[in-house]
């Protein structure tokens, strides 16, 4: 008996060159955002240690970020963890405040 060919999901094969597409535009952003933001901050003045400091403060925070959150969307879910903290930035936009600090800047 000859055994059929195994099907292969085509909502993977599709989705593929979408993630490849969307990460490689991240990727550029990414690069554009922080070799606009180093000319930035050198044009205010800042030497290069202060400039490596602002962006090694940014990666930094951003590993501190993704050690406590990974783990945490692991246990309640993605979409749970996505809503909770949708809520909790609705609810930082309403502080009335924030909003006066909002409106000085």
């Amino acid at each position: 008996m000859i055994d059929a060919a195994p099907t292969r999901d085509l909502r993977l094969t599709r989705n593929v060159p979408l993630l490849v597409a969307a990460r490689t535009a991240r990727s550029v952003g990414q690069g554009v955002t922080v070799a606009s933001f180093t000319l930035y901050l050198h044009a205010l003045g800042y030497g290069g240690a202060a400039i490596g400091s602002v962006l090694m403060a940014g990666l930094s925070f951003g590993i501190l970020l993704t050690l406590v959150v990974g783990p945490l969307s692991d246990r309640r879910g993605r979409r749970g963890l996505i809503a909770t903290l949708r809520r909790i930035w609705q609810n930082h936009r309403r502080q009335p405040h924030l909003a006066a600090a909002r409106r000085r800047l």
